[in-house]
C-alpha cells in the first residue's frame, strides 16, 4: 500500500470525525427554538447562539476542507515518493471499510456514557419537577447530539462495506 493512500484515507477518516463532532455541536443550537428561552436571553441572545453556532461551523468548514483535500493533502506530504494515488486498488477498499469500521466504534463508545448522563439527568431533572426550559437549555442538546452521533457511529461500524461501496459510486471509483 502506498504512503498516497494511507494519507488520503487518512484525511478522509479525519474529515469524517470532524463531521461527527459538528453534528455533535449542531445539537446545541435545540434550545434556541423554545420561545421562554429567548425571554431569558433577551439582548444576549445573539452571544449564546454564537457561543453553538462558531463551533459547529469550524468543525463542518474543517470537514468539507479535510474531505475535498484529502488528494491533494496526499499528493503535497508523498511528493517524494513518486507514486499517484491509485483509486482502484482494491487494498484501498479495504483500508476505507477497516477506517470506517474503527471510526465507527470510536464514536459509538465515545458517546455512550454522554447518552446515559444525559438520560439520568433528565429522569432525575424531571423527578425533581424541573421547567421545560432548564431541560431544554441544560440536557437536551448535548443528549441529542450524543445520541447522533452513537448512531453514527453504529451506522459506521456495522454498515462500513455498504458505506463504502456508495462513496465509491458516488465518487465513480466503484465496479
Amino acid at each position: 500500500m502506498s504512503l498516497h493512500h494511507i494519507v488520503f484515507v487518512l484525511f478522509r477518516v479525519i474529515a469524517v470525525y470532524f463531521f461527527a463532532e459538528g453534528v455533535q455541536s449542531l445539537s446545541q443550537l435545540i434550545p434556541f427554538g423554545d420561545d421562554s428561552l429567548r425571554e431569558l436571553f433577551q439582548d444576549t441572545l445573539w452571544i449564546a447562539m454564537a457561543g453553538a453556532v462558531v463551533p459547529m461551523a469550524v468543525y463542518f468548514i474543517f470537514s468539507i476542507l479535510m474531505w475535498f483535500g484529502a488528494v491533494y493533502l496526499a499528493r503535497q506530504l508523498a511528493v517524494n515518493s513518486g507514486e499517484t494515488v491509485e483509486w482502484k486498488d482494491p487494498n484501498f477498499k479495504g483500508l476505507y471499510v477497516l477506517s470506517f469500521t474503527v471510526l465507527g466504534l470510536f464514536f459509538a463508545i465515545r458517546s455512550i456514557p454522554s447518552v446515559v448522563q444525559g438520560l439520568a439527568f433528565v429522569i432525575h431533572y424531571r423527578e425533581q419537577g424541573a421547567d421545560s426550559v432548564l431541560l431544554a437549555f441544560t440536557q437536551w442538546p448535548g443528549l441529542i447530539g450524543s445520541a447522533v452521533v452513537m448512531l453514527l457511529g453504529i451506522a459506521l461500524f456495522v454498515g462500513a462495506e455498504f458505506w463504502v461501496r456508495l462513496l465509491m459510486k458516488i465518487r465513480g471509483l466503484g465496479q
